[in-house]
């Protein structure tokens, strides 16, 4: 059971391999993976079609917000209510995951043991894809280099500066050739 956003755990991107800034609740039971998520990141996990993608409307969110409780009570009722219809009760949990919804869990009957090992040892052990993003990521990376290398052979030196092609040779040019030798092999900086 993880609660974070992809940007900020290590556990939770190696769980979703998406850029997904808010905390969202990842779980998996039953050898099945889950994500409980708002409607407005739902498209974009089911897309990678690797977990089933709950919405907080299907666990009466509303009902939650209408009763007064505050933002973290609420997400924290909510994860309740998440968790309750994986039809487990023990869980693992990283280090990092934070106490208040801990508390709120285990006030509810659930079993959470933090086992770090169990999500380091996860994040060691790479899928096809993962190593593909790797290779992908790498050969995009020498690409950006020699890029600069070439620029850099092709200046010449002009006193105390360079010139590429009769103009100054500056790190705004040599970072914008690199940007778009990284977009060119589909990966970003």
């Amino acid at each position: 059971l993880i609660y974070a956003d992809t940007f900020r755990s290590a556990d939770m991107r190696h769980a979703i391999p998406l850029g997904v800034p808010d905390p969202i609740l990842y779980a998996e039971a039953g050898g099945k993976k889950h994500v409980f998520t708002h409607s407005m990141e739902a498209a974009r996990l089911r897309a990678l079609d690797l977990f089933e993608v709950h919405i907080s409307e299907e666990f009466n969110v509303d009902e939650l917000m209408g009763q007064g409780l505050s933002r973290r009570d609420v997400r924290a009722q909510l994860a309740v209510r998440e968790v309750g219809s994986l039809g487990s009760k023990r869980f693992s949990v990283p280090e990092s995951f934070p106490v208040w919804l801990a508390d709120t869990l285990r006030a509810a009957g659930f079993e959470l043991d933090v086992d770090q090992e169990v999500f380091d040892d996860r994040r060691r052990a790479k899928t096809e894809a993962q190593l593909a993003g790797m290779r992908r990521a790498q050969k995009s990376a020498q690409a950006a280099m020699d890029t600069c290398r070439d620029m850099l052979r092709r200046s010449e030196i002009d006193g105390d500066r360079l010139l590429l092609d009769g103009e100054p040779l500056t790190v705004e040019r040599v970072k914008a050739a690199m940007g778009a030798t990284f977009t060119a092999h589909d990966t970003t900086t």
